[in-house]
């Protein structure tokens, strides 16, 4: 039985208290019925994640997820921050709303955004660790909204509506923004084939509605080779762009269906060594699914869920 590995945090990894290699999401393996596993992260801040895998009872945990390979297993470790109980303040900043408004950005067993009036507080954990906190304000027609940016090597915007009750309204992590009175654009860069870059233009009014969504790319879809031009065309799908494209001329008028027909995956992996070379792993929450596409003359002319 083949289990194979994928980390978001870069790991040392151990089977049988036995060292194999670093591992994140180069899909590293070991062909085992039942052994230990242990995760542990190159990044301190981060917990260990053990335990013992049976192929007999493949049981998704708290601290892991497991995935039928349909000939193997993939195993995702689910990593957690260490509990530190030290109080550091990294923002704070009070409001002179209708209802007066403190808000806390602090660190304290993670990262926390406290947003707080009389009778009434809500409490956000944030990813990462900001090194600048920016609070702004939207105010438009009545409605009052505060917002944080927090700023690391990627930027978190979190937008409270501060009413009788407080609500987030607006999460979004990007590379970049601009606020321009009740107008809030996002910017963001894909590390992709196509180098795709993304705006988002949301309006605050008595909601938040988004205006424009402009997807924009470096390269061209004809300027890649067959195998990179079937992974750019899911990650198009990835991004909810325009496919057509990629398509040939017989399917474009279908290339709205795309989205559906695949359904909603959250990344794009390579094949196990177990199954054709030619497939596209497509992995789901709870699921993966093998994707064999068709090309002809540079031009996607079928698609097929295996």
């Amino acid at each position: 039985m083949y289990c194979y590995f994928l980390c978001d945090v870069p790991c040392a990894l151990k089977v049988d208290g036995a060292f194999l290699g670093v591992t994140s999401h180069n899909l590293r393996y070991v062909e085992s019925e039942r052994c230990f596993l242990e995760f542990i992260p190159l990044d301190e801040s981060f917990e260990n994640v053990s335990f013992l895998f049976d192929k007999n009872h493949p049981v998704s945990t708290k601290n892991t997820k497991i995935i039928d390979l349909y000939g193997g297993f993939l195993i995702i470790p689910q990593f957690y921050r260490k509990s530190d109980g030290r109080f550091t303040l990294l923002g704070k900043k009070s409001f002179d709303f209708t209802y007066p408004t403190l808000v806390t950005c602090f660190s304290q067993n993670g990262v926390k955004l406290c947003v707080s009036k009389q009778n009434d507080f809500l409490i956000e954990e944030l990813p990462f660790t900001p090194k600048n906190v920016i609070f702004d304000t939207c105010r438009t027609y009545g409605n009052e909204y505060l917002l944080a940016v927090c700023i690391a090597d990627k930027t978190e915007i979190l937008a409270f509506k501060i009413g009788e009750k407080i609500s987030l309204v607006f999460k979004n992590v990007c590379d970049g923004y601009s606020l321009n009175k009740n107008t809030l654009t996002v910017f963001e860069k894909k590390n992709d084939l196509l180098k795709h870059s993304i705006s988002c233009t949301w309006q605050f009014g008595e909601t938040v509605t988004l205006k424009n969504y402009k997807i924009t790319c470096e390269r061209e879809v004809f300027s890649l080779p067959e195998k990179l031009l079937v992974i750019a065309f899911f990650e198009e799908l990835l991004l909810d762009g325009d496919v057509e494209a990629f398509l040939s001329p017989e399917l474009k008028p279908r290339s709205s269906e795309m989205k559906e027909f695949i359904g909603k995956f959250t990344r794009i992996l390579p094949p196990p060594h177990f199954v054709s070379s030619d497939l596209v792993t497509l992995l789901y929450d709870d699921k993966v699914e093998y994707a064999q596409v068709a090309v002809t003359n540079g031009l996607i002319t079928n698609v097929t869920l295996i």
